[in-house]
Formats: C-alpha cells, sequence, structure tokens
C-alpha cells in the first residue's frame, strides 16, 4: 500500500517565503497611495422625493397619466379606472403587446393624451405647471394623430399615409395654432381687447391734438371723451368765428338749413326750390365777403371736428350694444362690437356710400380698431374650439367622439 509522500516546507530565507510573505505597504506620497485613496472615496449622489404637482392644471395632467396607466393595465388608480375593473376589463396590455393594445385603442388614448397636451400648455399665470409649454404642445400634436390612428384605417387606406405626412411636420404647422387656441382658453377676451381699443382710441385723441383719457376704462368712455373733446373744439372755432366775424353764426345755419331745402323740393316743387336756390346763393356770396381765407380754413376744420363728433356719437351707440352687462358698459361680446362696426363701414348717406368709422376716427385709427376686434373675434373661435377640444377629450368615455372631429377643434384655423 502506498503512501503519499508530503513535501517539506523551505528553509527559512528562502525566495519562496520571501514571495509568500506580506507585502509591506508602499511609501507615504506614493502614486500607489494617491491613486488607492482616490478610489477609496465612493462616489455620493442623492436622490430627491417625488413632488407631486400642485397647479389645478399640473393635477389635471397627472390624472390623465393615472387613467392612460388603468386603461392600459387594466388598475384602480383611478375611478375610471374601478369602473373598468367591475365592467370586466383586464387592461389594454394584458394578453396583448403594448403596442398593438396602444394601436386598438388609439381614439379615446390619443384623445386622453391630447386633453393632457392641453393641461400642460396653460401658462403658470394662471393655474399650469411651470416649464410644459413645449411639452403640451408635443402631446397635443401627438394626441391628436394618435387619435386618428385607428379610426383613419377606416376612412380611407391613404389614412395612414396621411398620418404620416403630417406627423413630419405637425409640430412646425400647428404649434402656435394650439398654443393660441390655449391661450384664448384662459384670457378674458373681451377685457383684453378693450385695453387694446381704448389704447388705441387714445393713440387717436392724440394724433388729433387732444390729451388722451386718463380715467378711460371702456372703449365707450374712451370714445365719448373723444367725440367730447372734438365737439368741443368745434363749437369754439365757431365762437370764435362769430366774434372775429358777426354774423357768422346766424349766416351758416341759414345756409345749412336752404341747402337741405334745396334737396327736399327738387322732386316736390321744382319751382319752389328754384326760389330757394336762389336765397341761397346770396348767402353764400355774403358768407364769402364776410369771412378771410383764413377764416374760411378754420370753419372748414371746425366743420370737421363736428362731423367727427357726430361719427362717433354712432359708434358710441355700437359700443353700448356690445356691453350685455346692464350694471357696466363694459365690453362683453366682442362678436356683437365687430358686427356693429361692419354696419358703419358701409353706411348709405344721402344715396352716398359713407365709412362712418372712418369718419370718426381716420382711416388709419379705424383699420387699427378693425383689425383689434377682428383678432379678438378669432381668438373667441378660437376659445370655443378649445373648450370643446378639452370637454370631448374629458369624456372619452362617451359616444359619438371621433379622432377627425377632434383634429379639426384642436388645429383647423
Amino acid at each position: 500500500m502506498s503512501t503519499t509522500a508530503q513535501i517539506p516546507p523551505p528553509p527559512d530565507g528562502s525566495a519562496i517565503v520571501a514571495q509568500s510573505g506580506a507585502i509591506p505597504p508602499p511609501p507615504d506620497g506614493s502614486a500607489i497611495v494617491a491613486q488607492n485613496n482616490a478610489a477609496s472615496a465612493a462616489p455620493t449622489g442623492t436622490i430627491s422625493a417625488y413632488h407631486p404637482p400642485t397647479t389645478v392644471m399640473g393635477k389635471l395632467a397627472s390624472w390623465i397619466d393615472d387613467v392612460t396607466a388603468d386603461l392600459q393595465d387594466g388598475g384602480d388608480r383611478t375611478g375610471v379606472g374601478t369602473v373598468m375593473q367591475k365592467l370586466g376589463a383586464r387592461g389594454l396590455h394584458n394578453g396583448n403587446s403594448a403596442a398593438v393594445g396602444d394601436f386598438m385603442a388609439s381614439l379615446p388614448l390619443g384623445l386622453l393624451k391630447a386633453t393632457k397636451g392641453g393641461a400642460e400648455l396653460i401658462p403658470s399665470e394662471v393655474g399650469g405647471e411651470k416649464g410644459n409649454t413645449w411639452k403640451g404642445v408635443k402631446d397635443l400634436v401627438g394626441g391628436g394623430l394618435q387619435a386618428m390612428q385607428m379610426p383613419g384605417m377606416f376612412v380611407a387606406p391613404e389614412a395612414s399615409e396621411q398620418v404620416a405626412d403630417i406627423a413630419g411636420n405637425a409640430t412646425a404647422k400647428v404649434a402656435k395654432p394650439i398654443i393660441d387656441k390655449a391661450v384664448a382658453l384662459v384670457t378674458n377676451i373681451p377685457k383684453a381687447t378693450e385695453s387694446k381699443l381704448v389704447d388705441a382710441i387714445g393713440d387717436i385723441a392724440e394724433s388729433n391734438g387732444f390729451a388722451r383719457s386718463e380715467d378711460a376704462d371702456t372703449i365707450v368712455e374712451a370714445t365719448k371723451h373723444l367725440a367730447t373733446s372734438l365737439q368741443q373744439r368745434a363749437q369754439a372755432a365757431y365762437q370764435a368765428l362769430d366774434e372775429s366775424a358777426p354774423g357768422f353764426q346766424e349766416l351758416r345755419d341759414t345756409i345749412q338749413k336752404e341747402s337741405q331745402a334745396v334737396k327736399a323740393q327738387q322732386a316736390l316743387d321744382p319751382e319752389k326750390a328754384s326760389s330757394i336756390a336762389k336765397s341761397l346763393s346770396d348767402h353764400q356770396s355774403q358768407m364769402d365777403e364776410l369771412l378771410s381765407d383764413d377764416q374760411k380754413a378754420a370753419w372748414q376744420n371746425a366743420d370737421k371736428d363736428y362731423s367727427q363728433f357726430k361719427a362717433l356719437q354712432r359708434f358710441v351707440g355700437k359700443a353700448n350694444a356690445s356691453a350685455t352687462d346692464l350694471t357696466s358698459d363694459a365690453l362683453t361680446d366682442v362678436n356683437r362690437l365687430k358686427s356693429g362696426m361692419q354696419s358703419l363701414g358701409n353706411v348709405s348717406r344721402k344715396g352716398t356710400p359713407t365709412d362712418v368709422l372712418a369718419r370718426g376716427f381716420g382711416d388709419e385709427g379705424a383699420a387699427t380698431l378693425r383689425q383689434i376686434t377682428q383678432d379678438a373675434s378669432k381668438q373667441t373661435a378660437d376659445k370655443a374650439a378649445a373648450k370643446t377640444a378639452l370637454k370631448w377629450g374629458s369624456g372619452v368615455a362617451g359616444a359619438g367622439v371621433t379622432g377627425d372631429l377632434l383634429y379639426k377643434a384642436l388645429f383647423s384655423k
């Protein structure tokens, strides 16, 4: 029987003993020590806690995320998920791949995403979450496109190609209209419009040589201030002419009455009209002799001021009709103001079309007021569209909602 021989240990001091012994540490200050110290310094970091949104729109966006998750995994984070569970829904991703489940439910999921985007677009100053504007644009565009996927396949074979074309440049094309609608949704349009109109009327007052009203808060007040200023300047000019050319105002009134009488009698009694015309000619000759060229120019300017005053009185009537609150003359109905301004744009005066708005505010001033009102009317339509889209998005469980309708409500100009 063989035995295993044991190998004796090497003698003390041999190279083998030296190699197997403890390796002494490197001297202090060496590169190895520095590297070891650097390696031993473990990286530090912090994990921040989740901060739930505090604004109304932020909470709405978070709730929509929870609803979406409930639809996808069959959870009960929200009331919607709880109801779906009780109805026997297992979740879109249960038994299907995530891609297939999301595609089959592209309409409700897209509507939810678009609604979330609308909430994210709301500025922080009026209840939205700060820093989510661009994310809101992408969610709103992406949600609208997603909502069209499934319905589009049943509308026409080319629908998928249209969606692909839209997806390539949708953000660039619709970002501004979407933001306009989101801003309109949280803007008091009549109040903002009235502020712009008051400022514009103040500019018109200054261009006519008057100080802008410091107290006018409504277009009715601002227009009355301008109208009164014009009336007073005209009356002062008439008074000055009467003082420098005694009999001016009496002769002026006579000429005005005879001018109207001639026009009235031409069809009724031509002979009488001819007699009045002769008297009118005599009185006009007297006026030419009474006034100097400078006084005639002052008379013409006074008549222009008085004509403006009368035109502005008509505009005040339209502005009052646009203030539907019986306790205030503040603008409340932008579209009614727009209609009133349109009616003043082509008034038949003694058979001649006249732009009363331009006569009262001047051509440039009238154009400015029309543009402000037109923009406000469009913004009002945007607000209605945004409200409808958000209402549809919030009621995704209801019937009769289509991705095409949502897309038009959100993106059509």
